[in-house]
C-alpha cells in the first residue's frame, strides 16, 4: 500500500515528506527509519489518517511523523540509539485493525 508521510508535532503546520510503499501499516508509537549514504533520519509515528472516497475507490492513508532526528552511523543496521532518544521509546498499540463498535460485516 501507498502512504503519505508528514512530519511535524501536529497536522496543523506539518510538511510533506513523501510517498512510501508499505506491505503494513505501522501503529502510532512504532519507529520508522530512512537510510542514507551518509546516515539516518528517524521519527516516531504520532497519529493515523485514513481518507475514504467512493466506494469504488482506494482509501489513501497518511502517517504523521514527529519531527525527523538525524544521526548514526550508516554502517549500522538501524539507529538503534537514536530510537531510544526519541520521546517515549515504547511502541503502543498494534499493527492490526480492531473491529468498530459497529460490528464486522
Amino acid at each position: 500500500m501507498i502512504v503519505r508521510i508528514f512530519t511535524g508535532s501536529a497536522w496543523a503546520g506539518s510538511a510533506e515528506f513523501g510517498d512510501f510503499e508499505f506491505d503494513a501499516l505501522p501503529a502510532v508509537g512504532h519507529k520508522i527509519a530512512f537510510a542514507y549514504a551518509d546516515g539516518w533520519q528517524y521519527g516516531k509515528v504520532r497519529d493515523i489518517a485514513h481518507r475514504f472516497g467512493s466506494a469504488d475507490a482506494a482509501a489513501d492513508i497518511a502517517l504523521l511523523l514527529s519531527p525527523l532526528a538525524e544521526g548514526g552511523d550508516p554502517a549500522e543496521p538501524l539507529p538503534l540509539a537514536g530510537f531510544d532518544s526519541l520521546e517515549g521509546s515504547t511502541a503502543t498499540g498494534g499493527s492490526v485493525p480492531r473491529a468498530g463498535p459497529w460490528g464486522s460485516r
